[in-house]
């Protein structure tokens, strides 16, 4: 009496669905850390690619301050003047300069809070992904 079996000689290949219910197959991939590795990733590179955009922007505002590019530049001098109920207050034109630059160093101030904190977080995350894909051994 002949009794068939389904073992193969190892010359011959796996069936494909034999290859995703073997036990010894290939190490399964970690969706979330993969997913966790990639975001870290853009957001340091986000982060640094806003730094290096800062530097550009101080540097622009330091040395053409002609060119601020601000909302505020279409004012002109009669915008300046106020009427009160005793008579006029006439601001001076220099005015408009200062709060071009008030408002440009609240911008670049909060555009450098979110480009260290984009680095700070996607370092740590870095780190944390790192961490858990090495085991340490003693």
């Amino acid at each position: 009496m002949t009794t068939s079996t389904t073992l193969r000689p190892s010359s011959m290949p796996p069936s494909a669905l034999e290859q995703f219910n073997s036990s010894t197959g290939g190490q399964a991939v970690d969706m979330r850390g993969v997913g966790r590795t990639l975001l870290a990733w853009v957001m340091v590179g986000v982060g640094i690619r806003i730094g290096i955009w800062l530097v550009w922007r101080i540097q622009t505002v330091l040395l053409h301050p002609d060119r601020l590019g601000m909302p505020l530049l279409p004012i002109r001098a009669e915008d300046l003047v106020m009427t009160i109920p005793s008579g006029k207050i006439v601001l001076p034109v220099a005015a408009i300069t200062v709060v071009h630059y008030l408002v440009m160093i609240m911008l670049l101030a909060m555009v450098g809070k979110i480009a260290i904190t984009l680095i700070t977080q996607g370092s740590a995350l870095v780190r944390k992904s790192d961490s858990e894909r090495l085991p340490l051994s003693p």
